[in-house]
């Protein structure tokens, strides 16, 4: 099987000839074979050999060979496209096809080649290809087709955004089936950047516009609807209806590839995801050991699809607390990865976030920094400052950074803020990201005894809040809770009156005006009365803690009779001796029949004194 007698097969056969001899002859070839006949005219020497020598028709033959093996990722012969570059070692990574592009005739079968080289993860090749294409004057619908392209390359590299900009021109011209695509498109961009509102909308349009379209839809259209909205719905801990498009995705995806293909384990994937999710742990480990046997046996170890399925199995291994274990397996996925996308890739991040998180998990806070760090460096000058990825980074630094034993307080200050402030700016006041950043901001105030600070923050939360959930909501009410407490540090009790008064009065509504959970607002209440002067009121919602906390209880216990030595010293502010001498007696009754403790004697004598005084 020597050069010319390939190359005269070539020339003459047809493509499916061509892939059946491909079939036939790819795992017989032997080191010798590929050194001294195959690999001479794909290689960049042969090809640059024949360009530098002005043959440019040996050229076209050489890239024309290309497109032979191309087609079997037309075909959805992936597996065979892997084998044979495996065997054949056919085309280096650096070939600089993007050269040669418009001697070839290229532009006319581009997206062949363009498909291959996504497949292969070579995504410094298929920029060079699409830059240069995009260079050429091209008809309009080749143009669309590289817009399809190059929102490809940006989603590979994490920048949603931009690709979410190009898709969203096309909305408005078109319809039916290419519009359902692009809001299945649009869908998955919003779910990668937690949109989940976003992504719903789109996704849902896609469903209700497949379900109109006269034309009959294929296996793959349903496979990749379901599978999507089962993503959609496990990001919203809809575990069930999760569980339900997951399955339909693989028996689509089933029917129209086949069990082994890649679609159809990803989907797999996703629902060993959602059974992890609803507790079925050993199920979800099971799968994924046996999904990397797959991926392995398809695309080889070194392959981000199989790095893939190893990073979500150390998720699982962690989450279940095998750290040690989890750990080895993630190491090997940063490892791997790197040597295969290089440093500066958006999956190597994602991987070394993921064993940072191992590490913090194991108390090894300076390695989870330090990977924390590495990554945030990397994305800043990639991605920019301002970018959702890196917003995240550095919320995963700044809340690590708080384990130290002596924290950098003023950089975990500026990184919180910096993340609130601009998820705010960039996803609005109400996303749920922005509330998990600005919460946290609010507690590290607070744990510095950051009123001031904590006082306008808690305030924007609180509207916030009333615009997602109304003013009626327990999460508002919460949030009126948390701002009355810090006017009580600043000692402004008139404006924690004001905002007990809504928690209070939401509270009987919701729960009846003896709940335990009034005992704390009731009691907040007082406070901030007396802070007023006003000791009769704060005599009056004393009595209703004490009334709450004595149904709780049978006994005397010490937080009963702190209450109430709270409570007298109110009513003897207020001038009410009396009421206070009739609490006293009935306080002493009780304790006669009681078998009081050292701590509460104490309470007792407190009383005593007080009724004295």
């Amino acid at each position: 099987m020597d050069y010319d007698t390939v190359m005269s097969y070539f020339r003459s056969s047809t493509l499916r000839s061509m892939q059946q001899w491909f079939a036939d002859r790819t795992l017989e070839l032997t080191p010798a074979d590929h050194q001294s006949s195959l690999i001479r005219y794909v290689t960049r020497y042969g090809v640059e050999h024949c360009v530098s020598s002005n043959q440019h028709v040996q050229a076209h033959q050489h890239l024309q060979n290309l497109h032979f093996l191309t087609h079997f990722v037309c075909a959805q012969e992936h597996e065979r496209v892997l084998q044979v570059l495996r065997a054949l070692k056919m085309i280096p990574s650096d070939i600089r096809v993007s050269e040669l592009v418009w001697w070839t005739g290229l532009e006319q079968q581009y997206s062949c080649l363009l498909d291959f080289l996504l497949f292969v993860n070579w995504y410094e090749t298929f920029e060079d290809v699409l830059n240069h294409l995009e260079g050429m004057h091209l008809f309009e619908d080749d143009q669309h087709t590289l817009e399809h392209y190059r929102v490809e390359l940006f989603r590979e590299n994490g920048q949603y955004e931009e690709a979410i900009e190009i898709v969203l021109r096309k909305v408005d011209h078109l319809t039916d089936r290419p519009l359902a695509d692009v809001h299945v498109h649009l869908g998955v961009l919003y779910l990668f950047l937690h949109q989940l509102e976003q992504s719903e909308h789109h996704l849902l349009a896609a469903f209700d516009l497949f379900s109109h379209i006269d034309t009959v839809l294929d296996e793959d259209d349903m496979g990749n609807i379901h599978h999507n909205l089962g993503a959609l719905r496990r990001k919203q801990a809809d575990f069930e209806v999760a569980h339900h498009h997951y399955t339909k995705a693989i028996e689509h995806r089933t029917e129209e590839f086949g069990e082994d293909d890649y679609r159809t384990l990803n989907s797999m994937q996703g629902l060993a995801l959602v059974e992890k999710q609803m507790g079925n742990v050993e199920y979800a480990i099971s799968t994924y050991q046996s999904l990397i046997r797959q991926y392995q046996h398809i695309f080889g170890s070194l392959h981000i699809k199989t790095l893939t399925v190893m990073n979500n199995l150390s998720i699982v291994v962690r989450d279940n607390g095998d750290l040690e274990e989890a750990r080895q397996l993630q190491q090997d996925v940063v490892e791997n990865s790197i040597q295969l996308l290089g440093s500066e890739h958006p999956f190597v991040w994602t991987a070394q976030m993921n064993l940072a998180t191992i590490y913090k998990r194991q108390e090894r806070i300076i390695e989870a920094i330090s990977c924390y760090r590495d990554v945030l460096k990397l994305q800043r000058e990639h991605l920019g400052f301002d970018n959702l990825d890196c917003l995240t980074t550095e919320y995963k630094l700044a809340t690590t950074l708080t384990y130290l034993d002596q924290p950098p307080n003023t950089e975990i200050e500026s990184l919180l803020r910096h993340v609130y402030q601009e998820r705010q700016r960039q996803l609005g006041s109400i996303h749920p990201v922005t509330f998990v950043a600005g919460g946290t901001l609010g507690d590290f105030w607070e744990m510095h005894d950051e009123w001031m600070k904590r006082g306008p923050h808690l305030e924007a939360l609180l509207l916030a809040e009333q615009e997602r959930s109304g003013t009626t909501h327990p999460k508002t009410v919460s949030r009126h809770y948390q701002l009355a407490k810090n006017h009580l540090k600043m000692k402004n009790g008139s404006d924690a009156v004001a905002h007990l008064n809504v928690v209070i009065e939401q509270h009987s509504v919701q729960l009846g005006d003896m709940h335990a959970d009034l005992a704390m607002p009731y009691w907040n209440m007082a406070r901030a009365y007396r802070m007023l002067g006003q000791p009769a009121k704060a005599a009056e919602y004393r009595k209703r803690c004490y009334d709450i906390e004595i149904l709780q209880t049978t006994e005397l216990d010490e937080d009963v009779l702190y209450t109430m030595l709270v409570w007298l010293k109110d009513l003897q502010k207020a001038g009410q001796v009396q009421t206070a001498r009739s609490i006293v007696q009935s306080v002493f009754e009780m304790a006669n029949v009681s078998n009081v403790t050292e701590e509460q004697q104490k309470y007792l004598d407190k009383i005593r004194l007080c009724f004295q005084n």
